[in-house]
């Protein structure tokens, strides 16, 4: 059980060891470490597919992670697969499109509390 967001840093700290120097906001950490690791990863053939529903969200104008790089994380998951595509780049949620992906999030979330209730 985790008791503090110290205890989760540790945590995810400790789980992010195997991928080199992979640490966000500590001196030295390069942003192309992440991508370094996102391409090396794979999928071991035959794992399952979580049996989930997702929305994905990528941006338009995206150069690092191109929106046919997101669509392929629909693979991933065994139940519907939403892709939003949302104007703006790498950052778009926090730049460019700030309150669209706001209110997308809360349409997500209201319609699956909705969705919910009725169950």
């Amino acid at each position: 059980m985790l008791r503090s967001p110290g205890d989760f840093e540790s945590k995810l700290e400790e789980r992010l060891r195997g991928f080199g120097d992979y640490r966000v906001g500590k001196p030295g950490y390069e942003q192309s470490n992440d991508i370094a690791m996102l391409r090396g990863h794979a999928i071991a053939s035959g794992t399952p597919r979580l049996d989930l529903s997702a929305h994905l969200m990528s941006g338009e104008a995206d150069a690092i992670v191109p929106a046919s790089a997101v669509a392929r994380w629909a693979g991933y998951f065994g139940g519907p697969v939403r892709h939003h595509v949302i104007a703006g780049g790498h950052f778009f949620a926090f730049r460019d499109s700030r309150d669209r992906v706001l209110d997308l999030l809360t349409t997500i979330l209201r319609a699956t509390v909705v969705r919910s209730s009725r169950a």
